[in-house]
Order: structure tokens, then sequence, then C-alpha cells
């Protein structure tokens, strides 16, 4: 008898195989997300004005962080291609780029439309059905 049907028993039943689940990154991660954003929920309810002061410069510190995590990716990529293929340090990150999208074009082409569909359509699906929840629940749009 099965007591509790856990992602854990999902998986060993589909896979045949045993699951690590490294639970200190899944809390660290929560704690990464949720600290954050009841912090921002404080902020707004004391005050408007630094409401907006603290969304403007958590942007400008998003967007900072997303071109770092570019370069960063672009450059381990370029890196770890340039080590394989013996390349000198003149190597360029659109070629290791374009050399890794040329050399795994199958997954291009072997991937079914279902899968293209709804690689497609998921965001914009959840988009429009959290715009529907909220004016369903009297949400302005402001």
């Amino acid at each position: 008898m099965i007591d509790a049907l856990t992602p854990e028993l999902c998986v060993r039943m589909t896979f045949r195989s045993s699951l690590e689940i490294d639970y200190v990154t899944i809390v660290v991660t929560g704690i990464l997300l949720l600290v954050p954003a009841v912090v921002g929920v404080i902020i707004r309810a004391k005050s408007a004005i630094w409401a907006k002061r603290a969304e403007k410069a958590g942007g400008i510190i998003g967007i900072l962080f997303l071109i770092a995590a570019v370069i960063f990716g672009a450059y381990t990529v370029c890196k770890q291609y340039c080590l394989l293929n013996r390349w000198g340090t003149d190597a360029v990150i659109a070629r290791s780029a374009c050399i890794g999208v040329s050399s795994e074009s199958h997954i291009f082409t072997d991937t079914p439309a279902g899968v293209w569909f709804c690689a497609w359509t998921l965001q914009p699906m959840g988009t429009a059905v959290g715009w529907l929840i909220a004016y369903l629940c009297g949400c302005s749009r402001k």
C-alpha cells in the first residue's frame, strides 16, 4: 500500500532510479524569492514614495544582474569551447554560439510541433489567465 504519492515516489516509479533532492538549495531559493517580496510589501504599506524609489532601484539592479549573467554565461561558453577545440584567446563569443547552434541543430528539427506550440504559448496564456482572474476579482489596471 502506498502511503502518499510524493514527487520522489513518482520519479522512482517513472524512471526506476533514485532521486537526490537538494533541500538546502530549495529553501535558499525560496528565501531569496520571498524575503525581497515581503520587504517590498512592507515598504509599499508604509510609503508609496519609497515604494516607487525601491521599484526603480530594484529594476536597475535587476537589469545589471541580467547583463552580468549574459556576459558571464557567454564568456563561460566561449572559454569551454576554446579549451575543447584548442583555440587561442582570440576566440569570439559569436563564433562559439553559432557553432554550438549549428552542431546541435537536430534539437530544433527533431522537436515535435506540439512542444513548439506549448513553448510559444505558455507565457501568453499565463498572462491572459492572470488578467482574466484580476478582471473577475475587480482589480484595477493600475
